[in-house]
């Protein structure tokens, strides 16, 4: 790095792979001041920083590798997972044995391509042996829920009005 370039903060701490606070931290304790991730560092901050990250650095770097050989490996083991395309039987033409019958307008007769069939592979999906209820949802419980209790409110109400109905007429009786 010349002497006279400056670098960004946030540049800084993506290349070594620490955290601004750790930096931050370390450069005050070195005497710098006004230290923000947008801040520019002079080469000596820079070469401080590169002494003492340098083990954080190479660690990074080592991680990115690895990273990218279990990438490579994942991808290989998903390449040669992928079926292989087998190719379809082709049809087989069959002429027809039958004599036609010979009319002036038709001079030839087509062949009729007849394809065999093709035996179906077997899925090995789940294999459905029956269907099953599921619960209702939580809408539909709280609707039954509230046609329930609105239900029973007005059983309620009406056993009330029966029992002032009864009352009022036991205490005509009585008089």
């Amino acid at each position: 790095m010349a002497e006279d370039q400056l670098v960004r903060m946030s540049k800084v701490l993506k290349e070594l792979g620490v955290g601004f606070g750790t930096v931050k931290d370390f450069l005050e304790g070195k005497g710098f001041d006004d230290i923000n991730p947008n801040s520019r560092l002079d080469s000596k901050a820079y070469n401080l920083l590169l002494g003492e990250f340098q083990a954080d650095r190479q660690v990074k770097q080592e991680a990115e590798k690895k990273a990218e050989v279990l990438q490579q490996r994942k991808d290989e083991r998903m390449s040669a997972s992928e079926p292989k395309e087998v190719a379809a039987p082709k049809p087989v033409e069959v002429k027809s044995e039958e004599k036609p019958e010979e009319k002036p307008e038709e001079k030839s007769v087509e062949p009729t391509i007849v394809s065999e069939p093709v035996a179906e592979e077997s899925t090995t999906g789940p294999k459905v042996l029956g269907k099953m209820e599921l619960p209702v949802d939580l809408r539909e419980r709280k609707k039954q829920q509230a046609a329930k209790e609105k239900k029973e409110k007005e059983d309620a109400e009406r056993k009330a009005v029966a029992d002032r109905i009864e009352k009022a007429a036991k205490e005509d009786a009585d008089r």
